[in-house]
């Protein structure tokens, strides 16, 4: 019995590591949402969630901002896309009636984690 199990196991691993990959229809995911912009920094470009720079909200502290007040700046890093309000589908309560939601309109591109580089001083 136990030779029948091993076999089995055996047989399945075989079959399962032994097949192909297809490489002809391969995508590369993770560089389609590196970003990298050069951009004069102003600290009074804040938001709640960060600092507009461009189209992205870029996730800086506090301190790096006084520091990169009215430099130029070369920013890289992965972006992730939030939603807006008009991309989503509108909801109703139980009476049929629209839902009034708060936050951004328009589709937000955030930076959380960016590498920033002085270009002027």
């Amino acid at each position: 019995m136990k030779e029948l199990i091993a076999l089995i196991l055996l047989l399945v691993t075989s079959y399962t590591y032994g097949q192909q990959t297809d490489t002809t229809n391969l995508q590369v995911t993770e560089t389609e949402n590196v970003v990298t912009f050069i951009e004069v920094f102003h600290k009074n470009q804040a938001t709640k969630d960060g600092y507009y720079l461009g189209n992205y909200i870029v996730n800086i502290t506090d301190d790096q901002a006084r520091k990169l007040d009215g430099k130029k700046i070369k920013v890289s890093g992965k972006f992730y896309v939030v939603k807006g309000l008009d991309t989503l589908p509108k909801e109703k309560n139980k009476n049929g009636e629209i839902i009034h939601k708060q936050g951004r309109k328009e589709d937000t591109k955030h930076i959380p984690f960016p590498t920033i580089e002085i270009i002027d001083k």
